[in-house]
């Protein structure tokens, strides 16, 4: 459809449509080009001026059900490019630092030498990508492997960390700890049975029991290689599955006695689990597993510290699909700060709900500029198994 500008009933008129040029059979302009239909009392005056049949723009804002046409939305060219530039760029380092992990891992298995010193390479890589664009690093962290998961999970685990982190002020050798700490906290898994450690049903009494032992297996595997680490990451492998409540795993620590990183860690893997797939259950969206976090807050994490996870992540975490009030879906690749209901998105369908061959790079927080506030709220967020969508099959189109 090459014209913008469809004719339309007043019948099929709703909020949120832009119409053309509209005037009373006597020649009275009621409605300038381009103007949106805030609400059903302006449709309501149209009808008592007589107007029957008018023209909406089919570019801009609702169109009726029937008419198909992509809207011609500003598109920001210079942040979509710097965005993919980036996102190729930091999924470089995350692949690497996943390989390096899984070399450790596999050497570690089989009771063979490794050295660290890969590991620290990638680290320094991803702390650099942490404190300038967190918010694609961790959107990444929702590509989920489930052959490579022991190894994306702790590198997922260590990015959140060190986000973590640095929002909470922590020096450049304390967030290189934690990042550390997080690749490294289930390298005791290794020694559990991937048959327990992947099982899907419930786990038996003494599977769990095995389970449960894998802290302490990582810190006697770490210690074997007598390499100097802080104890603050040696903590953090024996005590992430600690809660302040005393009901965690293996010394049912409570409080203060929990080394601060070992929570960070706890907080991290907690979600980094409920996200993915596991024992009985479908993954959790962001969303839900932030609300099972929180819920468990003053109980089994301190509560600030769930604030700030909340605070990293925003109210639509990167990778959440969410819908629009103009209809259309998207989704979330990057946080505005300043303005967290309005982030940046990528939208993949059009207002009717109908998928776009090209996703369009959006800026919601840049509405003033279109007189979009409104159309651009969101209004829900989405399971995109509901639709089909894979959030991170989409980010990825745009890696390779």
């Amino acid at each position: 459809m090459s014209n913008s500008r469809v004719k339309i009933s007043i019948q099929q008129l709703r909020p949120g449509m832009f119409v053309e040029k509209t005037y009373t059979d006597q020649g009275i302009l009621l409605f300038s080009s381009n103007s949106l239909i805030a609400n059903f009392h302006e449709i309501e005056v149209l009808r008592r001026q007589g107007v029957s049949v008018l023209e909406i723009n089919a570019r801009k804002g609702l169109i009726p059900p029937g008419v198909t046409v992509e809207p011609e939305l500003e598109e920001p060219e210079h942040d979509f490019t710097l965005y993919t530039e980036q996102l190729r760029e930091i999924n470089e380092v995350r692949k690497g630092t996943i390989n390096a992990v899984k070399i450790m891992m596999s050497a570690a298995k089989e009771d063979k030498f490794f050295t660290f010193t890969p590991l620290m390479n990638n680290l320094h890589k991803l702390i650099s990508v942490i404190t300038s664009v967190p918010d694609i690093a961790l959107g990444l962290c929702q590509i989920k492997s489930s052959s490579d998961y022991l190894y994306s999970h702790s590198v997922n685990v260590s990015v959140m960390m060190m986000g973590l982190a640095h929002m909470l002020g922590y020096s450049k050798k304390m967030i290189l700890d934690a990042g550390m700490a997080g690749l490294l906290h289930d390298i005791g898994a290794i020694k559990i049975p991937e048959n327990i450690l992947r099982k899907e049903s419930r786990r038996t009494n003494f599977e769990m029991e095995l389970y449960r032992k894998h802290p302490a297996f990582g810190l006697e595997i770490i210690k074997n290689y007598k390499t100097e680490f802080p104890e603050r990451i040696l903590e953090t492998i024996l005590s992430h599955h600690e809660r302040i409540n005393g009901g965690g795993f293996p010394n049912r620590l409570k409080g203060e006695m929990i080394d601060e990183l070992a929570l960070l860690c706890a907080v991290t893997d907690t979600f980094d689990r409920l996200t993915t797939s596991g024992i009985g259950r479908k993954a959790c969206l962001p969303q839900e597993a932030l609300a099972l976090i929180f819920q468990g807050s003053d109980e089994e994490y301190p509560r600030q510290l769930v604030e700030y996870f909340t605070k990293l992540l925003g109210v639509y975490p990167v990778g959440s699909l969410v819908k629009l009030e103009s209809g259309e879906m998207g989704i979330v690749v990057k946080i505005n700060r300043d303005k967290l209901l309005y982030p940046q998105v990528l939208i993949v369908t059009d207002v009717n709900g109908s998928r776009l061959e090209k996703p369009q790079y959006r800026d919601l927080s840049s509405f003033t500029r279109d007189n979009y506030r409104e159309l651009w709220k969101i209004t829900a967020s989405l399971d995109p198994r509901s639709y089909n969508i894979q959030p991170s099959d989409i980010i990825l189109r745009y890696v390779a």
